[in-house]
């Protein structure tokens, strides 16, 4: 099962560690997908997999991957500069934490929420809400993948849990 999705994909490595996780943010059109994917890259050594069109698929296993139109492959684009050809990837990668992008500041999101999940292809995959408008946007997801390496994530077990939630329609 595949599908394109409206979004960006990186690999994120974590400082300190050999681990380095999928991440896929999605959000509406001119929330800072590419912006957020930038910070990453220049400030993190993220690796993109695919900007502004992901493709998504679901393995015999269960699990979703995120891959790469080829007409696109390594290109960012940054608004106002162009599209920006970066290191890529190059091949399928597991999609491990989905961060949601809305519109707005601080207030939309709770202080210490509760582990939340994105259905991604019918698979719940852990995700972080991120407003647009908040201070170290890429330093909070660099926390969040922190989380989900110490199992924060794996408290939740329950699939019918209800803080599942079906990423935005594209």
């Amino acid at each position: 099962m595949r599908t394109n999705k409206h979004g960006t994909a990186l690999r994120v490595p974590l400082s300190g560690t050999d681990a380095a996780f999928g991440a896929l943010i999605v959000g509406a059109s001119g929330t800072g997908k590419s912006t957020l994917a930038l910070t990453l890259i220049e400030q993190s050594d993220a690796l993109l997999i695919a900007d502004d069109q992901v493709i998504v698929s679901k393995t015999y296993n269960g699990s979703v991957w995120s891959d790469c139109p080829a007409n696109i492959a390594g290109l960012l684009e940054v608004r106002g500069v162009g599209l920006v050809p970066y290191p890529y990837v190059g091949k399928p990668h597991p999609i491990d934490l989905v961060i949601e992008l809305v519109r707005g500041g601080p207030d939309l999101v709770e202080r210490l929420p509760e582990p939340t999940f994105a259905e991604v292809l019918g698979v719940r995959v852990p995700s972080l809400t991120l407003p647009t408008d908040i201070d170290a946007l890429g330093l909070r997801v660099i926390a969040g993948l922190r989380l989900l390496a110490a199992g924060h994530w794996s408290k939740i077990a329950s699939q019918s849990d209800p803080r599942t939630a079906p990423i935005g329609a594209d």
